[in-house]
């Protein structure tokens, strides 16, 4: 019984001594802790390079706004990556079809804040 209760304890700790073991490359893993092969490159823009100047993030949620309302849009494409710094817009994720990627790019483009558009979605049909 004694040593039950110490490699119990033992089994258990390298059990969940792995916690890297779900960070995934390529998107497939659980939505926590997946990392975006781009996103590991440290010229990228990612998430937390998102300005916290109120126009950016003005244009932020201006951008969310009309990919939300867009009826003619996946929900995988409704949650893509945007980051805003001074009217440049980074684009990143993936989506079903070119047709969504183009659409997504058209929406942005018409915000009145947007002044480029660096779209790095993928298509990935499934």
């Amino acid at each position: 019984m004694r040593k039950l209760f110490f490699v119990l304890p033992l089994a258990l700790s390298a059990a969940c001594s792995d916690s890297n073991q779900y960070e995934s490359t390529n998107g497939n893993g659980p939505s926590s802790g997946t990392v975006d092969a781009r996103e590991k490159d440290d010229r990228a823009i990612t998430a937390s390079d998102q300005s916290n100047a109120k126009a950016d993030l003005d244009h932020l949620a201006e951008i969310r706004k009309e990919l939300v309302d867009a009826s003619d849009l996946s929900t995988a494409a409704k949650n893509v990556k945007v980051m805003t710094r001074s009217g440049q817009v980074t684009l990143r994720g993936q989506v079903a079809t070119e047709a969504e990627r183009t659409r997504i790019e058209q929406i942005v483009d018409a915000c009145v804040a947007t002044l480029s558009v660096d779209n790095q979605i993928t298509v990935n049909p499934q």
